[in-house]
């Protein structure tokens, strides 16, 4: 049998906490390891184990995600991280890109959208919510795409 797709989630809402890892049960073959609801607290959690996948709240209290999210690719290259948003038409879906990030998911979309970015990013590629617009354009349909290299994944 294969390992689970372990993931830790950072998200500062103890509801949305509770109903996420709720819809990340269902998935088969992944396992919630952790669940907490501040920086400290995350970077915490990643001295003592490294899961797979990072769900990491944009607005989570007590870090700026963007630049946590290009120290923690740096510090863990193998780790997947993607990031919750309520902003659909703002900046950060292209900021969590270029910080490492593999994938930008709306939180009001997450009943529906949570299985589909978690298994493109279990595949290696990266996952865009279908509402989400990058560089001022709006998407009408999930990005799937082959990962980028970052950081000291570089190939060269």
């Amino acid at each position: 049998m294969n390992a689970p797709y372990c993931i830790l989630l950072a998200e500062g809402h103890r509801l949305l906490r509770q109903e996420i890892i709720r819809i990340i049960e269902e998935i088969q073959g992944t396992k919630v390891v952790g669940a907490v609801g501040s920086g400290p607290e995350l970077f915490e959690f990643l001295e003592i184990f490294i899961p797979d996948l990072l769900i990491l709240d944009i607005s989570l209290p007590r870090l700026r995600a963007l630049e946590a999210t290009r120290e923690i690719r740096d510090r863990f290259p193998n780790l997947a991280v993607l990031i919750l948003t309520l902003d659909r038409d703002g900046e950060y879906p292209d900021q969590a890109l270029a910080a490492g990030a593999q994938g930008c998911l709306l939180k009001q979309d997450a009943d529906l959208e949570l299985p589909p970015a978690i298994n493109a990013l279990r595949q290696g590629r990266i996952f865009l919510s279908a509402r989400l617009e990058t560089n001022g354009e709006k998407k009408t349909s999930r990005l799937f795409l082959p990962r980028i290299p970052t950081g000291n994944n570089l190939p060269y």
